[in-house]
């Protein structure tokens, strides 16, 4: 089967209310229903994706993803074509920051930049890093809050989610307006990219005790040469194994570890550090609360300037407490932005905008 820019549609499901695909499987004693909600929803107004392992399970996996025409407006976030992944009904890879007030520092110069979210940013050759969406530039320089405004903003351009044996379930987001930059002396958005798409392809695992693989692939362009990088953000310290991270998770319902792998697969470039959140000179303290958590910010960069980037990271639920032991997931990267990956007797490939499985 083939996506590549397909029209979106999907029939709506009855008794399904709007925020079913954020809250918890509603658990009973058996004298009520469960709520009915589909495993996968597509909100194409607002640019949402979710899919799910088993919405009627607490321990669920999740993934959801954005690339919304709302663009930064309001309090929205620069945070298209940016996902969040859910294990075991644990957050593993999460939306950092925190909101004390919409004129908090912390939330103003943190929460709302596209490097506190799972997405796609670049070091420019000024040096400066961590460029995102919706950049607001005044007096020649590049501030440190994003730019208001529903011009910029992604766009959904794919979705196909499976039902019965086919396990499936993919997105494709275009989130090239959203890479511009405000110029308030101009009065006047200008590109960062040329082109910036992400499909996630969600598999399913077998039965639901198998585990799930998550495949983020991400192609860019830019007529300037960029220093490309991809942000992950969770709620633990990863380890660092070559192009690998590790997330060890509790489960907070038995107490039982389970290890998260995310492989990156791409341009030469290496995993640059890990900053604890919010215990850095670099990032504003949120407003004390107690609700601010500990968390934590992983960013891959790319080792040398190139107009093209194309990467695949693939997640893997459950993998081997041992990190040296081999990914059951294999991956062709030619020297194009098609990238062709194999696991569980199923292949998919992936070529800008363009997917086949």
């Amino acid at each position: 089967m083939v996506l590549a820019h397909v029209a979106i549609g999907y029939s709506p499901q009855k008794s399904v209310l709007p925020y079913a695909f954020l809250t918890a499987a509603r658990e009973t004693d058996g004298s009520q229903p469960q709520l009915a909600v589909p495993d996968s929803f597509l909100f194409e107004d607002a640019g949402y994706v979710a899919f799910h392992s088993d919405t009627t399970k607490p321990d669920r996996t999740s993934l959801y993803f954005r690339s919304s025409p709302q663009g930064t407006a309001s309090h929205g976030a620069a945070d298209n074509n940016a996902f969040v992944f859910v294990s075991q009904g644990e957050d593993i890879l999460i939306n950092s920051g925190f909101y004390g007030s919409w004129t908090h520092e912390h939330f103003a110069q943190w929460t709302r930049h596209t490097m506190s979210k799972n997405a796609l940013t670049m070091q420019l050759a000024s040096g400066r890093s961590g460029v995102g969406q919706s950049q607001h530039f005044k007096d020649g320089v590049f501030q440190n809050t994003i730019y208001d405004s529903a011009e910029s903003k992604g766009k959904l351009v794919n979705y196909y989610a499976g039902t019965g044996a086919d396990r499936w379930r993919i997105a494709t987001g275009d989130a090239t307006a959203a890479y511009r930059y405000f110029d308030e002396g101009t009065g006047a958005w200008q590109p960062l990219l040329d082109s910036a798409i992400r499909t996630v392809a969600y598999l399913k695992g077998a039965t639901d005790n198998d585990p799930a693989v998550v495949f983020i692939y991400d192609y860019a362009h830019s007529e300037q040469p960029r220093t490309w990088e991809l942000n992950f953000h969770s709620l633990t310290a990863p380890v660092v194994t070559g192009n690998s991270i590790r997330i060890k998770t509790a489960n907070r319902r038995t107490g039982a570890e389970f290890f998260t792998c995310i492989d990156y697969h791409g341009p030469k470039g290496s995993f640059t550090g890990i900053t604890k959140l919010p215990d850095t000179k670099d990032i504003p303290e949120p407003m004390p609360s107690n609700y601010v958590v500990t968390q934590w910010h992983t960013r891959f960069r790319q080792s040398a300037e190139s107009k093209y980037f194309y990467a695949l990271t693939v997640i893997r639920e459950n993998c081997p407490a041992d990190p040296m032991a081999r990914s059951p997931v294999g991956v062709s990267l030619p020297k194009n932005a098609r990238i062709e990956a194999t696991v569980d007797g199923k292949n998919i490939v992936f070529n800008q905008g363009r997917v086949d499985f």
